[in-house]
C-alpha cells in the first residue's frame, strides 16, 4: 500500500513520503518501507519495535510524538524525583518543633485571709535543629536496613507459598495415584478369593486356602479405605492453603519432559543460591541494622551539637490599682513578660557510671549473635541447594 502521510504516532514518523508500505506473512509481522520516488530502502518495521516503541515513549512520557525527552511533563517528575530524594535527607536532619502553654488559678491568703486572687497564663515554643548527631543517622541506616529486611522476608514468602502449593498439588496427585493402585489391588485379590472359593466348593482346594485369599481381601481393603483417607486429608490441606474447595485437578501432562537440572555443577547451583535467596539477603540486611545498631550505642560517647531557639510569654494579673477595689478586691492589672532564648548547644558524656558503656557493649554481643546467625543460615541455605540438586538429579534419571 502507497501511504502519502503519517500521523506523530506512525511507525514510519518522521521518514520521506510518499512510501510503499510492504507487509510479509511473518510472526513477527514484518513490514518494508520503500521510498516511492527513488526505490530506495528506508525502515523496517516488526513486532519487536514496536513494543520497543511503545515503552520508549512510556520512557520518555513523550505521548505526542514519542521522542521528545525534554518535554514538560518528564520534567517535571524529573523535578518531583529531585526533590523526593531531597527530602529523604531534610528528614533525617529536620528539626524539632516543642510547643506547651499552661493557666493556673491563683490564691494568695494570710492569716486564712483571702488578701488575693488571679489568673496567669503562660506559652513557649522550643526549636531545635541537629548540627552534628552521629547516633541519630545510625538510627537512620538501621531503620533503612530493617525495611528493606522485611520486604525480602516478604519475598521469601512469597517464593515459599509457591512451592508449599506445588508440594501439595503433587501430594493430592500422589494420593490418587496410590488410590487407584489401592483399588486395583482390591479388585485383584477379590477375584482370586472368588476363585478359591471355587476350588473349595468343587473339592480342590482346603478351607485354609479360602481363608489366607479372605485375609488378603481384607488387607486391601484395608489399604483401600486408609488411601482414600489419605486422599482426603491432602485435599483438605490444598483447600486450607489456597482458601477454597478443590473440586478437580487437573493431572500432569503425557508430554512432560524431565530434564537433568542446569547448570550441572554445584558450585554453580550454590553461587545462584547465595546470590538470590531472598532469606539469606534478610539476614545479610539485619545483620547490618545490628551493626548500626552497635554504631549508635558507640556514638553516645561522642559529643551532640544542636542549635536551640525558644520563646516563651506569660501574663500574671497580680497587680491592682491603688486606691481602687471592686466588691472589697482590687481591680488587678496584667503584666506580660516575654524572653526569646537563642543558643547552641554541645553536650558530651564524660561519665555515666558504665550505662553507655554496658549498652554499647551490649550492642556489640547482640550484633555478634546475628553474625553468627547469618552464617548459620548461609550455611543451612548451602546445605539445602545440594540436597535439593541431588534429589532432583535422582528424579531425572529415574
Amino acid at each position: 500500500s502507497k501511504i502519502t502521510a503519517t500521523d506523530a504516532h506512525h511507525e514510519y514518523r518522521g521518514r520521506p513520503l510518499p512510501a510503499y508500505a510492504i507487509s510479509f506473512d511473518h510472526p513477527q509481522q514484518l513490514t518494508a518501507y520503500v521510498s516511492a520516488k527513488n526505490g530506495s530502502f528506508q525502515r523496517i518495521r516488526h513486532r519487536s519495535w514496536r513494543w520497543f516503541d511503545f515503552l520508549w515513549m512510556s520512557h520518555t512520557m513523550d505521548y505526542q510524538g514519542r521522542d521528545d525527552f525534554n518535554n514538560w511533563l518528564l520534567r517535571a517528575f524529573s523535578v518531583f524525583g529531585l526533590l523526593t530524594v531531597l527530602s529523604g535527607f531534610l528528614l533525617w536532619g529536620l528539626p524539632s518543633l516543642t510547643l506547651s502553654g499552661s493557666t493556673n488559678w491563683n490564691e494568695y491568703y494570710q492569716d486564712k485571709q483571702l488578701q488575693q486572687e488571679y489568673n496567669s497564663f503562660s506559652s513557649s515554643a522550643r526549636l531545635t535543629q541537629p548540627l552534628f548527631r552521629l547516633d541519630s543517622w545510625f538510627q537512620f541506616k538501621q531503620s533503612k536496613s530493617l525495611t528493606n529486611a522485611a520486604e525480602a522476608e516478604f519475598a521469601y514468602e512469597q517464593q515459599n507459598l509457591l512451592v508449599r502449593t506445588a508440594e501439595l498439588y503433587f501430594g493430592v496427585l500422589r494420593a490418587i495415584d496410590n488410590l487407584n493402585a489401592a483399588m486395583s489391588e482390591e479388585k485383584a485379590i477379590k477375584k482370586q478369593l472368588d476363585q478359591a472359593q471355587q476350588r473349595y466348593e468343587v473339592g480342590l482346594s482346603a478351607i485354609t486356602g479360602v481363608q489366607e485369599a479372605q485375609l488378603a481381601y481384607d488387607l486391601s481393603k484395608a489399604s483401600r479405605i486408609n488411601a482414600e483417607g489419605s486422599l482426603f486429608s491432602a485435599r483438605e490441606a490444598l483447600n486450607a492453603l489456597i482458601g477454597r474447595e478443590i473440586f478437580s485437578l487437573d493431572e500432569l501432562g503425557e508430554g512432560l519432559l524431565i530434564e537433568s537440572p542446569a547448570p550441572s555443577s554445584k558450585e554453580e547451583w550454590v553461587d545462584i543460591a547465595l546470590e538470590n535467596n531472598y532469606q539469606l539477603k534478610a539476614a545479610y540486611l539485619r545483620k547490618d541494622a545490628a551493626k548500626s545498631n552497635a554504631r549508635n550505642a558507640a556514638s553516645n560517647h561522642l559529643p551532640k551539637i544542636d542549635i536551640v531557639g525558644s520563646k516563651s510569654e506569660s501574663e500574671t494579673n497580680q497587680f491592682n490599682y491603688e486606691g481602687i477595689n471592686l466588691n472589697g478586691q482590687g481591680i488587678p492589672v496584667p503584666e506580660i513578660t516575654g524572653r526569646r532564648n537563642f543558643a547552641i548547644q554541645f553536650s558530651m558524656p564524660i561519665f555515666q557510671s558504665g550505662a553507655v558503656s554496658s549498652r554499647r557493649k551490649q550492642a556489640y554481643a547482640q550484633y555478634e549473635r546475628t553474625n553468627e546467625n547469618t552464617l548459620f543460615t548461609q550455611r543451612k541455605i548451602i546445605q539445602d541447594v545440594r540436597r535439593a540438586r541431588s534429589g532432583a538429579v535422582k528424579i531425572s534419571l529415574r
